[in-house]
This record gives structure tokens, sequence and C-alpha cells, in this order.
């Protein structure tokens, strides 16, 4: 257990430094001629450059150790993070987009890595029954290292202005380096195998198999949707509340904590439940409040003008990546080990854990473009109502797909009695009892 409260640490201290962008980078624009659409793209580039290096970490892993890689990665992360203090002094602005892009790719690129690592590990420690559990902790660690980034970002902000959050935090995401190197290397099945052991495991064709799984690219799918609606509004939240309810910057950064509270204790809740039960009910239930959230974030037409409302579409979407996320990696990791059954099961882990963040980086590179284009080529609240319907597709999709698994679902939580099955099984007994009889 100490390993997984390690890595949930490790966890939370990437997430301090993934969390600071969104809040502050939105104060650039006043520096540099930078629109809503290149803010996008400016915070989706961390996104798209943790998607691609992704597929890689597995050949990484294969070459070099977890330990080695997950030290490399929390030491560039933080000295990237500190770095981003020193933007506002580029006097071109070419020169600005260059060191801003690059220092955002540097970012994703090690972001990616400590994600992979971690959720592998985490999973490969835990039994099966406590595979959500374990899980659950690397989730807490994240959430609460996002909602820690702003809070102690606007406080910083408030004081020291944009440097001093980037400096400050900075410093401090080099603690994980200690922790790094605390973690017990015993543990670690695939760096004790040899190379004959692997050499000798059987093979068929998992990668054919997978590309024919509708189950499993309609999971990942949904892991895209959730973190676009989750990310879409990066660019433009900040601007919407200074302009339309006179916020403060610091006051506003705020509000990019409320999902991820909401989110933090719908876990726990979620957690109380066992590992397999109601998997798909609940997945289906998380589109739900995730689709409506935006339709809050930016209040529809026939509703008053309220910072409430606002809070409560945050809260919605918060409500809704839980079961999306933690269920949904429950079933993604099940429907790969069905797939793949020769495999070692860290190995399956890695595959997993990469397929995840792969998808969850693609949500997070599009969400931002998309929010920020469409909020610059019409408006804030154009951009929710497609959030939403976007949502809504997909939530169809799903419940088409997989109203079977909803269903039995409901039996196994509510009590509710399948009626075919009670025929069916009636009918078995009379045409028994009529042989009987007939003997």
């Amino acid at each position: 257990m100490e390993n997984v409260n390690l890595l949930a640490l490790i966890n939370l201290f990437s997430g301090i430094g993934n969390s600071l962008a969104s809040p502050f980078f939105p104060y650039l624009i006043t520096k540099f001629p930078l629109t809503d659409a290149t803010l996008g793209w400016i915070i989706s580039t961390y996104s798209l450059a943790s998607t691609l290096f992704n597929s890689l970490v597995p050949f990484l892993i294969k070459k070099y150790s977890h330990i080695k890689l997950l030290f490399s990665s929390a030491f560039f992360e933080a000295s990237c993070t500190i770095l981003y203090s020193c933007l506002i002094y580029f006097p071109s602005y070419k020169i600005f987009l260059l060191i801003i892009f690059l220092l955002r790719i540097i970012h994703g690129c090690c972001s990616s890595m400590i994600g992979v690592i971690v959720y592998s590990l985490a999973v490969s420690l835990s039994e099966k029954e406590k595979t959500k559990i374990y899980l659950t902790n690397m989730e807490i660690g994240w959430s609460l290292g996002k909602i820690i980034g702003p809070i102690i970002g606007a406080i910083c902000f408030k004081f020291g202005g944009f440097i001093l959050p980037f400096i400050f935090l900075g410093m401090v995401l080099y603690i994980s380096l200690i922790l790094v190197k605390k973690i017990n290397l015993n543990f670690i099945i695939n760096e004790e195998m040899d190379d004959n052991e692997k050499k000798n495991k059987k093979r068929n064709d998992d990668i054919g198999n997978f590309v024919y799984s509708a189950e499993a690219w309609i999971i990942l799918f949904g892991f895209v949707i959730g973190i676009v609606v989750d990310c879409y509004f990066y660019p433009c939240l900040t601007n919407h509340l200074t302009n339309n309810y006179g916020l403060s910057i610091s006051l506003a950064s705020l509000f990019f904590t409320v999902p991820i509270i909401v989110y933090i204790i719908t876990v726990g809740i979620l957690n109380n439940f066992p590992n397999n039960l109601g998997i798909y009910f609940a997945y289906t239930l998380g589109l739900i409040f995730t689709a409506f959230g935006p339709l809050f974030v930016y209040p529809i037409t026939i509703l008053p003008k309220n910072i409430f409302f606002v809070l409560f579409g945050l809260t919605l979407i918060g409500v809704g990546q839980a079961p999306i996320f933690v269920q949904g990696f429950v079933l993604l990791t099940n429907i790969i080990k069905k797939i793949s059954p020769n495999k070692d099961e860290i190995t399956l882990n890695d595959i997993s854990s990469t397929l995840n963040n792969i998808t969850i980086d693609i949500g997070g590179f599009i969400g931002p473009i998309i929010g920020g284009f469409l909020t610059t080529k019409y408006n804030f609240n154009i951009c929710c109502f497609i959030m939403f319907i976007i949502s809504c597709v997909y939530l169809i999709i799903f419940f088409v797909y997989f109203y079977k698994d909803i269903k039995n679902d409901l039996h196994l939580i509510f009590g509710i009695k399948d009626e075919n099955k009670e025929d069916n099984s009636t009918e078995k007994e009379m045409l028994i009892e009529k042989k009987n009889e007939e003997l």
C-alpha cells in the first residue's frame, strides 16, 4: 500500500503542473496579440504532444526501467513549470510563440510518461477486487493536484503577478523526485522477467482483435468526448467570467476547481460500490450529467443570467466525469484482457493505461481548440450548445450498443426481475413436468 500512496502523491504533483496553464495563460492576452483560438492551440499543444508520445511509452519502458523514466519525467515537468514564468519577458511575439509551444510539447511528453507509468503500476499492484480502489487513489491524487494548483496559484498571482505561481509551484514539484526514489523496485514484475521468458510467451493476433473490437472503440471514444466537455471552456471561461460577471482573474481561476472537487467527491461515493456492479449503468449516468453541464456553463436563453448556473453546470460536468473515467477504465482493462489473454499482467496494464492516456490526451487537445475556435467565430453560448449536441449523440450510440448490459445492471442494482427469463424458466419447468408424466 505504501507504493500506491507514493504513486498517488506523484500523480498529485503532476496534476499541479497540469492545472496552471488554463486559469493563468489567458493573462498573456494582455501582453501579446493573442485570440481565443490561438490560446486554445497553445493550451492544446500539451495534449497533442502527450498523445503522440504516449505510443512510445511502452517501448521505452521495455528499454529503460519504470523508475528512471518516472524520475526524468518529473524533473523536466517541474522545470517546464518554472520556465513558464519567463514568457512575459520575451520582447518578440514570434520568439514567445516558439518558446511557449516548445515548453508545452516537452511538458506534455513528460506528463504522458508519468500518467502511463503511475496507472500501470497501480493496477499491477492491486488484486482484482481492489483494482478500482487503487485507481481511485490515483484519480484523487491527480484531481487534488488540479485543485491545489489553481488555488495556490490564485493566491500567488494576487501577490506576485503572473510569475510567482509558476516559480513557487514549480519548485514544489521537485519534491516528487524524492518520492520516486522511495518507490520499492521489487514489485515491478516485467523488469524481473528475463528475455527468454518474454520470447517463450504465447502470442495471438492481439492488434487485429483490438481493431475489430467495437466495445473497445466505443469506450475509448467516450474518454475523448468526456475530456472534450471537461476542457473546451479552458480558453474562454476566465474571460467569460471577468467580462460578463465582473470577477477578477484570481477569483475566476477558482471556478476551474469546481468540477475537480465534485469529481473527487463522486469518485469517493462510487468507490463504495463493488468493482463490477452497475458499471454500465453508472457510465450512462455519467454521460447524461456530462451532456447537460455545458447548457448551464453558459445558461441557455430561457434561464436568467446568474453565476450560480455556471457553478451548477460545472458541478454537473464534475459528477459526470467520475463514472466515465473510473468505471470506463475498468471496462477498458477488462476488454483488453479479454482480447489479449496470453500477455502477462503488467504488459496488459501498460497497454490499457497507454490507450486510456492517448484518448484522454486527444480529447484534451481537441477540446480547447474547439472551444477557442467556436467562441472566436460565433460566441461562447453557441460553443456550449454544440458540446451538448455532441455529448447527446455519443450517449445515444453508447446506450443502443450496450443496452443489454445496462439492463442487466438495473436488474442487479434494483433487484428488477427479467420477465422474459422468468417466462423461459416456467416454460422449461412445464416441459420437464410433461416429460416426467409421459415416462
